[in-house]
């Protein structure tokens, strides 16, 4: 079963590996015609802080997906199609509202 995507995040310098990361994504997203947003944050202390220390790193719904690579367009399709679901945290135990499993 397909996750929905709610958000996706590059983080990374402003270095040109990292922008043309964002690039990308956002083109894959088109093409994918997801309505998600798609959010680019320099931050380094946040890459630090998630215990990486290569960028850029791509999250999916706050889920590292990719770290230290810049696929192709056409990678990042397949990829973004490929997320799936691993299973709500909430177990039956009911929802919090915010893991978005619904």
């Amino acid at each position: 079963m397909k996750q929905t995507i709610y958000k996706i995040e590059v983080l990374g310098s402003q270095c040109p590996s990292c922008q043309e990361l964002q690039r990308r994504v956002v083109q894959a997203a088109e093409k994918l015609k997801l309505d998600v947003a798609i959010l680019y944050n320099n931050d380094i202390q946040r890459i630090i802080d998630i215990g990486l220390q290569s960028a850029p790193v791509l999250l999916i719904n706050d889920e590292v997906i990719l770290k230290g690579q810049l696929l192709s367009v056409d990678e990042l399709v397949t990829l973004l199609k490929d997320y799936k679901k691993e299973g709500c945290h909430c177990s039956g135990t009911g929802c919090s509202g915010n893991c978005h499993c619904h």
